[in-house]
């Protein structure tokens, strides 16, 4: 069951592997900022989201499989607070 976790992306690009890594900073410090890797199948769809809310200083909304450091990042939404 994915952890849903509101957070502000600070670093986001590609690796030679293939893989994406994404850099989140959760807001309210629910954990340290750390690098999360976009699951495989959402990968560039996650890299677009994820350079969107860098480019237009919104926070996003993640769905994690775990907190822990290099662990999946199943989705992720850009969000503007109203």
């Amino acid at each position: 069951m994915a952890e849903w976790v509101d957070s502000e992306v600070v670093r986001a690009g590609a690796a030679e592997d293939s893989n994406i890594f994404i850099f989140l900073r959760p807001l309210g410090g629910a954990f340290p900022p750390r690098w999360f890797i976009a699951a495989p199948q959402v990968k560039k769809e996650i890299l677009a989201t994820a350079l969107t809310a860098i480019t237009t200083q919104l926070r996003v909304t993640a769905a994690l499989e775990a907190i822990d450091e290099y662990s999946t990042l199943e989705r992720l939404y850009v969000r503007r607070d109203l």
